[in-house]
């Protein structure tokens, strides 16, 4: 595998290698279903980061050009239409003309390339797809988005839910939160239909403990933050399935959330208020039932569905526009 890394090119070092394995892809010197050096090799062979090296893959991936086999490595798809060698030599072709086009205007060649790398860019930049997450604490909004932005390729922001202002809110084409908020993030954003709940598995498994439990069970909700309790109690008491009382305190003053313990027979504490308080949990003795609300693998599937239909959308609006 050939590769000319530009490091004073405008292009990310990872466009350039997707652009340049999707050139090998389409001129057959990587044929389908060949395998492509790992990324420790391709990173060490180009002298680049592996987060790059990474960041690449993972795009090819999600473009269905490249496939991870487990244990195996990453290979060219073998299921991928690869283009007529014909057509990619029209393509060259059209590309040489316009250069030289450029060239009698006055232009160079390299003056050319700038410019065609400026009108990608903004391209690209048309085509991202902007979204913001909505959390009721800044540890889990910084989780959640240095998450999502690892997992998947769009531009995140992040707002709390006490910050919330409908008419503040920016042009994003999904606005997401956690199945526990999503309830009031509706009722916030009443003009926005582009709202998406997250995580429901994590709820579901303190129902499924829930019911284990007796029905006249007294149950104590602990959150970093008041509105996180508020919104699981609000949640358990709609779906009706704690009998027994539900209390709720966060872990701004523990004395409280200690007598809230005194006062019931199962405790729900969010992972992070757990993290944030490890030896305090560790010592008091009551049965507690983790809310792990961290992104989940099906969330991460959803949202790839949702982001393929947003870029899908994009793409025919430009191409009405033009």
């Amino acid at each position: 595998m050939n590769f000319i890394i530009n490091k004073e090119s405008n292009l990310q070092i990872s466009e350039q290698i997707i652009a340049q394995i999707k050139y090998q892809i389409i001129n057959g010197e990587l044929e389908q279903d060949s395998r492509l050096p790992s990324v420790r090799e391709l990173a060490s062979m180009l002298n680049v980061n592996r987060h790059t090296v990474l960041k690449a893959y993972k795009e090819l991936e999600n473009e269905g050009l490249i496939v991870t086999k487990q244990s195996l490595g990453t290979y060219v798809n073998k299921d991928i239409e690869v283009p007529q060698k014909n057509d990619m030599e029209k393509l060259m072709n059209t590309i040489k003309e316009a250069m030289e086009a450029a060239n009698l205007l006055g232009f160079t060649s390299r003056e050319f390339l700038a410019m065609a790398e400026i009108v990608y860019l903004k391209e690209k930049e048309n085509m991202r797809v902007k979204g913001l997450f909505v959390e009721c604490n800044d540890i889990a909004l910084k989780h959640y988005i240095c998450d999502i932005t690892e997992k998947l390729d769009i531009d995140v922001d992040g707002c709390l839910l006490d910050d919330l202002d409908e008419n503040e809110i920016g042009d994003y084409d999904l606005i997401m939160t956690t199945f526990a908020h999503y309830p009031q993030l509706k009722k916030a954003l009443k003009k926005h239909s582009n709202l998406y709940a997250l995580n429901f598995s994590p709820f579901l498994k303190v129902l499924n403990e829930i019911m284990e439990l007796p029905k006249d069970t007294n149950v104590g909700i602990v959150c970093l933050t008041d509105m996180g309790t508020a919104a699981l109690e609000q949640m358990l008491t709609d779906l009706g399935v704690v009998q027994g009382s539900i209390l709720q305190t966060d872990t701004e003053d523990l004395d409280k959330v200690k007598e809230l313990a005194e006062k019931v027979d199962v405790l729900i504490v969010s992972k992070y208020a757990l993290e944030a308080n490890p030896e305090f949990f560790n010592l008091l003795p009551k049965k507690i039932i983790e809310y792990k609300n961290v992104l989940q693998g099906s969330s991460v599937r959803m949202l790839q569905e949702i982001i393929s239909q947003v870029k899908q959308s994009k793409k025919n609006a430009s191409c009405n526009f033009d």
